[in-house]
């Protein structure tokens, strides 16, 4: 599950004002890792996750924006034209407190998406992968 933020002082600005300012640049990871390699070992949740595959998570998911924002995305079905350019599209960072709270709630083995009222500040993208020996990497870039 991919998890992304904005902080509280910047989320309440921006509703006020009506429009979100950038929060700059993702950090960066701390270490250099090799690419994980598909396993046929269980994996029972995302206990192994790292700075590497929290900073492509991050990476694939702000190249996606990147791409709508520059009108790059096809709307719906081939033959279709794109999606129209945007302007308030911005990088978005790694939050490891909504990791936490998200992957409390995966380990739940809920059917589909928590309730509203139980995160007031997040938003919330639900991808089931029935896979025991996918790790956490290779499903979210196969998404």
């Amino acid at each position: 599950m991919a998890l992304f933020g904005w902080d509280d002082e910047h989320y309440k600005n921006s509703t006020k004002s009506g429009s979100l300012q950038p929060l700059g640049e993702a950090p960066q990871p701390q270490e250099t890792t090799t690419r994980p390699v598909p396993s046929t070992t269980l994996i029972d949740s995302c206990d192994n996750m790292t700075p590497y595959i929290r900073q492509r998570i991050v990476d694939i998911h702000n190249e996606y924006r990147s791409q709508l924002a520059k009108g790059q995305v096809r709307s719906g079905k081939p033959g279709k034209a794109n999606l129209y350019t945007a302007t308030n599209i911005y990088k978005m960072r790694y939050d490891l407190t909504l990791e936490e709270e998200a992957q409390a709630y995966v380990d739940s083995c809920p059917r589909g998406g928590s309730a509203l009222s139980t995160r007031p500040q997040s938003g919330e993208n639900i991808e089931v992968n029935p896979s025991q020996t996918i790790s956490c990497l290779v499903a979210v870039e196969n998404v």
